[in-house]
C-alpha cells in the first residue's frame, strides 16, 4: 500500500504595508496611549507628545 501524503502548499510573504504605532503609559495608574500613524515623521511624534500633554498633564 502506498502512503497518502497530504498536498503542500507553498506561498509567498505578501508585505500589506506598514505603519508606526507610538505608545505612552504611566506603569502606577495604568493609564495609557496609543495612536497609530501611517508613517513616522517629526510632526507625527510632535502631534503624539501633544495629545500625551493635553490627556494627562490637564490642572
Amino acid at each position: 500500500m502506498a502512503r497518502q501524503t497530504e498536498k503542500k502548499f507553498d506561498y509567498e510573504y505578501e508585505r500589506g504595508g506598514v505603519a508606526s504605532v507610538f505608545v505612552a503609559f504611566e506603569s502606577l495608574t495604568g493609564k495609557r496611549l496609543v495612536r497609530v500613524y501611517p508613517r513616522r515623521t517629526k510632526a507625527d511624534y510632535c502631534w503624539f507628545a501633544k495629545a500625551v500633554g493635553n490627556q494627562w498633564l490637564k490642572n
